[in-house]
């Protein structure tokens, strides 16, 4: 059974639903969960627009990770959120942190409404995360 549990939110439907599963698992685990939210940044563009454009996808992920702070677990269950910021690959981020944290288990939602054209041409964060993650994926439709 998994000690520590990295839950992956961008807040679609399949995340939040991910997050519950997350939550349900550790409360019948005794799993501590962290729920990560992971914003992209554009490499090239200015400090100026970086810097609003941080402060804007910052303040949604808070948004999105008091989501999670809602949901219902039970007391004992330890539950800590990050946003972390990237400018390579949210998927790579996301194994990253995980490794780091000594995660046992990543969970995510799978974002199903995507078409296939759009899933071949910018890959799934789901698919990268399972096929570079150093512990067990779970992926929640």
């Amino acid at each position: 059974m998994p000690r520590k549990i990295t839950v992956a939110v961008e807040g679609s439907p399949p995340s939040l639903k991910a997050a519950e599963y997350a939550l349900e698992l550790a409360s019948l685990t005794g799993s501590a969960v962290i729920a990560l939210h992971v914003i992209l940044l554009p490499q090239y563009i200015d400090e100026q627009t970086k810097s609003r454009l941080r402060e804007e996808l910052t303040a949604r992920g808070e948004k999105v990770l008091d989501q999670t702070n809602n949901m219902p677990r039970k007391k004992e269950v330890i539950f800590t959120r990050r946003i972390l910021e990237t400018n390579t690959s949210i998927a790579l981020t996301i194994c990253n942190f995980s490794e780091r944290e000594g995660a046992d288990l990543i969970i995510l939602g799978d974002r199903t409404e995507v078409s296939p054209v759009a899933r071949l041409m910018l890959g799934s964060v789901a698919t990268g995360v399972a096929n570079n993650a150093s512990c067990p994926v779970l992926v929640v439709r």
